[in-house]
């Protein structure tokens, strides 16, 4: 399985994610799993550049799902442009770059969950 892309680092930490799968339990992980993906896709979708107010404490909110989830690209992406939006430079941060993270980390969280689920809490996908 390919976890890093070249040139962005590790798109995902598969330890964090087989923590939370150890946190809470096999049977509620995929509903949690679902629940973070549809909140993160509902605000990916809203982002605006114009708002630079907004756009600060959304990617604040994406930040923190990213980081619950081990999404390491998506997060470190949404750190930057919430450091953007604070100073404001809103229109300054990469939310073509963000999206894409985002869109690589979901494609390959659905692709390999049930890899996942299989395996023991502590071993990496």
């Amino acid at each position: 399985m390919r976890t890093d892309l070249p040139g962005t680092g590790q798109v995902i930490d598969w330890k964090r994610l087989c923590q939370l799968h150890e946190e809470v339990g096999p049977d509620e992980f995929r509903p949690i799993l679902e629940l973070f993906r549809d909140e993160i896709e509902s605000v990916v979708l809203r982002l605006d550049p114009n708002d630079g107010a907004a756009l600060e404490a959304q990617l604040h909110f994406l930040r923190g799902g990213a980081c619950n989830l081990g999404l390491r690209e998506f997060a470190a992406l949404c750190q930057a442009g919430e450091a953007l939006a604070s100073t404001g430079r809103a229109r300054e941060a990469d939310l073509g770059a963000l999206t894409e993270a985002w869109a690589r980390a979901r494609r390959m969280l659905m692709h390999d969950l049930e890899k996942l689920a299989l395996r023991g809490a502590g071993d990496a996908v």
